[in-house]
């Protein structure tokens, strides 16, 4: 499907990346309005991060709706599959939710040289903090084919990534496949340190037993 040159934006909290599945439940009357347009043109919205401010970055992805479960008193439960990235070139406000004036942005470079060996490091380092994350932190995270692509791997670790929004924003605005995977790759190496700390001291902290008040 061809991007639109506008469509309505849903700023939020959290980061879609192409080829991420997303359940979102649509309550507000102007997001409901949104969804209703969205489904009548058979086209996606933009979902986009909203900053601190509660105003929207610039770069997003496109939301195309999967599933819609609509419930008695009008409120729905969605899910969403990201496809492309695009950059906001401008604002409307004339309708009840935000519309943006977009176009494409797409990753490049998925075959280069540079994104080839990060990947073969980036697979590697995956690995290493799958198995601290179910180690130190105790969450589990399943992934049972890494694709072989460099620009679906990139995006797949982006997703997988445990960190918070304002991180994953920096490697969605990434300019190239190449510079993602250099970004994941440190993050992966960051973050797998961290967790085997948290492994290591974990009995030191059980040993110490609850703090006392003075």
């Amino acid at each position: 499907m061809t991007l639109p040159s506008e469509i309505p934006l849903f700023p939020l909290k959290v980061v879609l990346f192409p080829g991420m599945l997303l359940p979102l439940h649509i309550f507000e009357p102007r997001y409901r309005r949104m969804l209703q347009v969205c489904q009548e043109k058979q086209e996606p919205f933009g979902l986009v991060l909203a900053n601190t401010e509660g105003r929207p970055h610039l770069i997003g992805t496109a939301a195309h709706i999967q599933r819609v479960e609509r419930l008695p008193d009008g409120r729905s439960n969605i899910l969403v599959l990201g496809q492309e990235r695009f950059r906001v070139q401008g604002f409307r406000y004339d309708q009840p939710y935000l519309v943006g004036q977009v176009e494409p942005f797409p990753l490049p470079g998925s075959r280069s040289q540079a994104a080839q060996r990060y990947a073969e490091k980036v697979r590697a380092a995956l690995r290493d903090y799958m198995i601290a994350l179910e180690s130190g932190a105790g969450q589990h995270l399943s992934i049972q084919d890494l694709p072989d692509e460099s620009d679906g791997l990139a995006n797949l670790v982006a997703i997988a990534l445990q960190v918070e929004p304002d991180v994953k924003q920096m490697l969605l605005e990434a300019p190239s496949v190449a510079e993602m995977l250099r970004l994941e790759r440190r993050l992966l190496d960051t973050e797998t340190q961290i967790l085997r700390y948290m492994e290591r001291t974990r009995p030191l902290a059980d040993e110490a037993g609850p703090a006392t008040p003075n």
